[in-house]
């Protein structure tokens, strides 16, 4: 409870692979791009390697998998 809203939550569900389920939460859903729930072995969860980060680099010439 102490931590409630300080943001560990996204760090918590991806560690755990639990599901992202907005159902139910007050949430207006054009705020969220109508993305109420995500399964926990989504690759919506991959963070992807940003464009300039690969064309800087010699030895990386892939993004990762999506």
């Amino acid at each position: 409870m102490e931590l409630w809203g300080e943001g560990f939550r996204f760090l918590d569900l991806k560690r755990l692979s639990l599901p992202l389920d907005r159902t139910g939460a007050y949430v207006v859903t054009s705020v969220v791009n109508n993305v109420m729930t995500v399964p926990g072995d989504d690759k919506k969860w991959t963070w992807l390697i940003p464009q300039s980060e690969i064309d800087n680099s010699e030895g990386l010439v892939v993004q990762n998998e999506l």
